[in-house]
């Protein structure tokens, strides 16, 4: 019997590591590494895009706000990092219809829509960095 339970939890854990999130996840002091990007393990606050992109480069060492592709990385993994909102959240990605300015694409945490909201809009952000 616990033969047969430790298998079933090892063929639960590879197949985790297949899902869309990112296989590796190190806790590190304030930071959360996913594969090859750091997330700050708590927000920033609520600023417009501007002082949301400045207060990244504050920080030195190259953090920065997520590309969209990297804030969805972030939001599939929200549970296992902790301390977001189930809010708005800004990325350094412009929205793909080029009609649409002064506007960057974010993620609603609560449900994990995408949108893109004016630069002028206060939202959460989070830093993240590359390795």
């Amino acid at each position: 019997m616990k033969v047969l339970f430790v298998f079933v939890l090892a063929g639960f854990l590879i197949s985790c590591g297949n899902s869309e999130k990112e296989s590796t996840m190190t806790d590190i002091e304030n930071k959360i590494i996913i594969g090859s990007l750091e997330v700050m393990k708590e927000d920033l606050g609520v600023m417009e895009w501007e002082q949301a992109e400045q207060a990244c480069e504050n920080l030195g060492n190259g953090w920065r706000l997520p590309s969209l592709k990297e804030l969805e990385i972030v939001y599939k993994n929200r549970i296992q990092i902790g301390g977001f909102e189930e809010d708005h959240y800004w990325s350094s990605s412009e929205p793909l219809d080029v009609s649409i300015s002064n506007a960057m694409m974010i993620i609603r945490f609560g449900i994990g829509d995408q949108f893109c909201n004016g630069k002028q809009t206060p939202n959460h952000v989070r830093a993240v960095r590359d390795l």
